[in-house]
């Protein structure tokens, strides 16, 4: 329900909801993954052009993650429901990462999002379910305003979202 709520945009939270259900890691095993430690989760893939990380952006991002000893894991859908590629821009170097995309059911992705160090990403569905555990998120957003898009966290969760810069035109715009 707080989904739907978050998603139509509608401002008035109805009362024992004004919270995502907490995710804690624990709820399944994500041994088969063999994950690091210390690890980052980034997520490049997106379902529209102006939610999509340049590849430059991404690349220049696993490698300062990879610099402070963070193993950059690759998670999302690279397909979307009729099979068509949903884009990561061209160009994305793989090396040093550990790419998960398309290789997680929901509850493993968000157990692997639960443990991460921090997770990073333009304005998708597993920033969201991000938003239901402890980890520290990177929301960068493009066409919608934090206010109405950013889930209320519980205390102690950190958030840090980027937006356009406001001199932009066509500042969340679609």
């Amino acid at each position: 329900q707080l989904g739907f709520i978050y998603y139509n945009q509608i401002n008035y939270i109805p009362e024992g909801w004004e919270f995502p259900p907490e995710i804690h890691g624990a709820e399944r095993s994500t041994e088969r993954f063999n994950l690091p430690e210390d690890y980052a989760v980034v997520t490049p893939y997106a379902t529209h052009a102006n939610r999509r990380m340049t590849a430059a952006a991404v690349n220049e991002l696993t490698s300062y993650l990879k610099q402070k000893n963070l193993t950059p894991v690759f998670l999302g859908r690279t397909l979307d429901a009729d099979g068509d590629i949903t884009g990561a821009s061209p160009g994305i170097r793989r090396d040093g990462i550990l790419d998960l995309s398309e290789n997680t059911d929901l509850v493993e992705a968000a157990v692997i999002l639960a443990h991460a160090k921090v997770v990073i990403g333009i304005d998708n569905g597993l920033l969201h379910l991000a938003m239901c555990s402890k980890v520290p998120v990177v929301f960068a957003l493009t066409t919608v305003r934090p206010e109405l898009r950013i889930p209320k966290r519980q205390l102690g969760a950190k958030t840090v979202t980027i937006t356009p810069p406001k001199e932009l035109t066509c500042r969340f715009c679609t």
